[in-house]
């Protein structure tokens, strides 16, 4: 009897390295860390072209900026507050909520299966692609292995 095998999908992540040279200058030998992947969003019956967006863990959902929603397929579920770690009333942004279809993909042609993403549809393009906890990472197994510069999210 054959015994069927899902294969599992292992999208490569990356390591991002800058400096924030104030903190340098306090904090010698400092750098700022971001993990990031590929992802390309379902545009009607197509896939656009793939974003840079930042993996956060500490993220509950995810956010997608202004240019990038008003163009992708959006179904819409309502308004909200996105607050930061600074609970103060000029430090919130209001938006929309909306769930998108997205894939995520790596530069050796890896891909994920489609993804229903429920997100944060920011009013303006000054806040980056955040993947965040909510329907990405409840979906896959993430490993980091920063000084070995290994990193991946897998089925």
């Amino acid at each position: 009897m054959w015994k069927v095998v899902q294969l599992s999908t292992r999208i490569s992540l990356s390591f991002r390295r800058y400096q924030n040279l104030a903190l340098r200058k306090k904090i010698p030998g400092f750098e700022i860390v971001r993990l990031e992947t590929e992802v390309s969003f379902k545009i009607n019956d197509q896939w656009s072209k793939p974003e840079t967006a930042i993996i956060d863990t500490g993220a509950h959902i995810s956010v997608i900026p202004f240019s990038i929603w008003k163009v992708i397929s959006v179904e819409h579920i309502g308004s909200h507050t996105l607050e930061g770690i600074v609970h103060k009333k000029e430090c919130m942004v209001p938006v929309d909520i909306g769930k998108i279809k997205c894939v995520l993909l790596d530069r050796k042609g890896n891909e994920t299966r489609d993804l229903d993403v429920i997100s944060f549809l920011a009013p303006t393009d000054d806040i980056p692609i955040v993947l965040g906890y909510r329907d990405l990472l409840t979906e896959f197994k993430i490993c980091l292995g920063y000084k070995k510069n290994i990193a991946y999210l897998e089925d």
